[in-house]
């Protein structure tokens, strides 16, 4: 692990904009979902994040403390498996929602949710 020193010394030379991740932001990349008022644009914030840190030329620099890994381990999962499971109920009211409408005779204007869950709490 770098020194504090060094790393002041990487982010100068650098001379772009600093970003300090902790852990809490990045779980609420998982959390958007299950908080849309309140997360809203997290998503789309979180992409364009990455892009100004991966793609050449670098346009910041990302600082995360040494125990962001860790916490983010200990989080990360439970976090997920709440979106799995809000997702898995959005899927069920969906369902329902087409079988009354088909006793209806109303066709709704989105398709039937598909028996497998949705892959977007892996993403």
């Amino acid at each position: 692990m770098p020194s504090v020193a060094d790393v002041v010394d990487q982010v100068q030379q650098a001379g772009l904009p600093v970003v300090f991740l902790d852990t809490c932001i990045l779980l609420d990349v998982i959390r958007a979902p299950l908080r849309p008022v309140q997360l809203a644009g997290c998503i789309e914030a979180a992409q364009q994040l990455v892009q100004l840190l991966i793609i050449l030329p670098f346009r910041c620099v990302a600082v995360v403390r040494s125990l962001v890994p860790r916490e983010w381990f200990t989080h990360s999962g439970y976090g997920t498996e709440g979106l799995r499971t809000h997702i898995a109920e959005i899927n069920d009211q969906a369902g329902r929602l087409h079988r009354f409408c088909g006793l209806m005779g109303i066709t709704p204007p989105f398709p039937t949710p598909a028996d497998q869950p949705l892959a977007l709490a892996d993403r």
